[in-house]
């Protein structure tokens, strides 16, 4: 990765920290670039909110009303969606769908005080794959999509949520 950039806004918060809603980190890859991002995100008892978290790429202006980017969100239920966000418009690429990959609160493993989710973003020469713990749930052609840019953390209301890394790797 050629350079990491730290922007403090209202969407934004630096990884290994514990947001209790409202996204997070950022980092800018070599545009144009093939490049994979990764998060290992730990959920904390959700109570009743199932709302999404995840990651989101190719984020521009994010302080602005034209911001742009598109993301990869999961729930505690264990459902997925991906979207590109355009200014006030959001276009939904995949909506919510239940995955077996998604570790779920309720299937979390007795005891456990968190259910881990890696989530990972795969941006190649001509597709983007979005997966969830090694396994893809989605895949989209790269034109069109919002992928160059800033990458971060993206948390809904209420969640009490550890991010405990945002990787970008080249190729």
């Amino acid at each position: 990765m050629e350079a990491t950039e730290w922007r403090p806004s209202r969407r934004c918060r630096p990884a290994g920290t514990s947001p209790r809603g409202g996204p997070g980190s950022s980092t800018i890859p070599r545009p144009g670039r093939a490049a994979t991002f990764e998060s290992t995100v730990f959920l904390f008892d959700p109570e009743s909110r199932n709302e999404g978290f995840g990651v989101f790429i190719g984020g521009a202006d994010l302080e602005g009303d034209g911001q742009a980017y598109t993301y990869l969100l999961i729930r505690a239920d264990g459902s997925v969606i991906v979207k590109r966000r355009d200014g006030d418009a959001t276009s939904t690429l995949l909506d919510w769908t239940k995955h077996e990959a998604i570790v779920t609160w309720a299937a979390r493993g007795e005891g456990a005080a968190t259910a881990k989710n890696v989530l990972f973003v795969q941006a190649g020469g001509d597709e983007v794959i979005f997966g969830v713990n090694d396994q893809e749930v989605f895949r989209t052609a790269r034109t069109g999509q919002h992928v160059d840019g800033v990458v971060g953390l993206r948390v809904n209301h209420g969640l009490n949520l550890h991010f405990s890394s945002l990787e970008v790797t080249d190729g």
